[in-house]
């Protein structure tokens, strides 16, 4: 796979005190581009999210493998052209909004966190093996 480990833990927030709130969203990643969308009530409770978001940053590296060894498990592509570009919060669970990079199309996958492990729940709408 091409695109294995792409992302690298050091370039996304690491601590409560990286994030800064801007409108309505937190840039995890400059070097990557990458966002957590904030709903207004989410907004509102921002402070008490710091420690999920932090959280979800430090796992951004993996979901992405994760993201990719599910694809290439269906469709045995080497390559991966889709990114990861914004990410939501929905209770205990990340939601990665991917775009692709040679097409209009988006997809999402969901990964929910439970008593410290991070589990891929949906595929785009379908329920991963």
């Amino acid at each position: 796979m091409k695109r294995i480990n792409r992302y690298h833990e050091n370039d996304f927030i690491a601590t409560e005190s990286d994030i800064v709130l801007d409108s309505d969203e937190v840039t995890v990643s400059t070097k990557n581009d990458i966002v957590i969308g904030l709903e207004p009530e989410q907004v509102v409770n921002f402070e008490s999210l710091k420690e999920f978001i932090v959280e979800i940053s430090r796992n951004i590296p993996n979901f992405d493998n994760q993201v990719q060894r599910y694809f290439y498990n269906i469709d045995k592509e080497p390559d991966f052209p889709h990114n990861l570009s914004v990410i939501y919060i929905e209770d205990n669970s990340a939601i990665l909004d991917y775009w692709s990079e040679e097409v209009n199309n988006q997809f999402t996958m969901t990964f929910q966190y439970n008593n410290g492990i991070w589990k891929l729940i949906d595929a785009n709408g379908r329920k991963p093996d």
